[in-house]
């Protein structure tokens, strides 16, 4: 049996040695998973029941979470405690206000609607950024319109998706929802699986096309990406400049930039700039790590993606010139790194 091997981005100590499902193990699973979905399907009160049960579970669990959260992801403990906090409620969501928004059947047979219909096996691709709340948030609505689920959690935090696993069959949901561990080989050999009606993952670019030329040929498999993006601020001439610089350097550094939603870019007018980078300049100290949890900013979710960073940001990358930080500064024994201001030139350009 192989196993992937989780370590600490805090101080590298090996958090978990999980068994990896070998690819030829994925047709029985996902045969399983095909085998239940007609029950699964057919009873809502059940899925309502049982998905209400996975919700206590998560909340007793809320401890365990996040301290693991902590420990795999690099987690701060705000940023951990927040990701806790939204499992159960994500439940309460989909099971309330989503399926009222979209009914299970026809509510009248006049005016036009949009009803849900589970349509199979479910295979959802999870990211190490927000490893719980992300595969969740894909899973808990496939379930409650009657899809099965596999489940494949980020290699990078087999702890995670292990103890995720371990909740779902307390809730007694291992039957139709299945956390399947594993690198690409598994995510392909799920994919492939032609019980497979619907593909949700949440990735980048090299995920989204891989996964698109994989499912180029079965125009009737769903494929959702959620593959992030490069997100610019624009800063217009009347702008509130500290609310302004505030709210680009949330975006921009929480967790140590590591978010689909991360700005990226600043677009500033001529005549505001030079404000505008003395206010970031001084509310980058604010989010400066400490090498703890405790600390503004978590880490990096491993030591490659520090050397990545690392790589990216030596000398001028992009021809940019570092205002404020330095990529190579270290915080105690951890994979943090210092939030960095670029610009595109000193005189005022942009």
């Amino acid at each position: 049996m192989d196993h992937l091997i989780s370590r600490s981005p805090w101080n590298g100590d090996e958090v978990a040695r999980i068994p990896v499902h070998l690819t030829a193990q994925i047709p029985a699973l996902v045969d399983r998973l095909a085998n239940e979905f007609p029950t699964w399907s057919r009873d809502h009160s059940a899925r309502r029941a049982a998905l209400e049960r996975f919700a206590s579970v998560l909340g007793e669990a809320r401890p365990r979470i996040i301290a693991l959260l902590m420990r795999e992801a690099g987690k701060n403990q705000a940023e951990a405690e927040a990701e806790a906090e939204l499992l159960p409620k994500k439940i309460a969501i989909s099971l309330g206000a989503g399926l009222a928004r979209t009914p299970l059947a026809l509510t009248s047979a006049g005016e036009p609607q949009t009803v849900w219909r589970p349509r199979g096996v479910a295979v959802v691709l999870g990211p190490f950024n927000f490893p719980l709340h992300l595969l969740h948030g894909l899973v808990v609505p496939a379930l409650a319109v009657g899809c099965t689920v596999a489940a494949k959690p980020s290699e990078r935090c087999p702890g995670l998706g292990a103890l995720y696993g371990d909740l779902l069959a307390i809730a007694g949901l291992e039957h139709v929802c299945q956390v399947i561990q594993g690198g690409a080989s598994v995510a392909q050999a799920l994919v492939a699986h032609p019980a497979v009606t619907t593909v949700a993952a949440v990735g980048g670019r090299a995920t989204g096309l891989a996964l698109a030329r994989t499912l180029s040929a079965r125009p009737e498999v769903v494929l959702a990406l959620e593959l992030g993006g490069v997100n610019p601020a624009l800063v217009l001439a009347d702008a509130d400049l500290p609310a302004a610089a505030t709210a680009i350097a949330d975006g921009a550094w929480r967790m140590g930039g590591q978010r689909c939603t991360a700005t990226r870019q600043v677009h500033v007018p001529r005549a505001q700039r030079a404000a505008l980078v003395d206010l970031l300049v001084q509310e980058r100290l604010r989010w400066r790590p400490d090498g703890t949890p405790q600390g503004a900013s978590g880490s990096l979710i491993d030591a490659t993606a520090r050397e990545r960073f690392l790589a990216a940001h030596a000398g001028a990358p992009g021809g940019l010139l570092r205002l404020a930080g330095d990529p190579t500064a270290r915080f105690a024994d951890s994979q943090c790194v210092d939030p960095l201001l670029l610009t595109t030139d000193d005189s005022g350009a942009r």
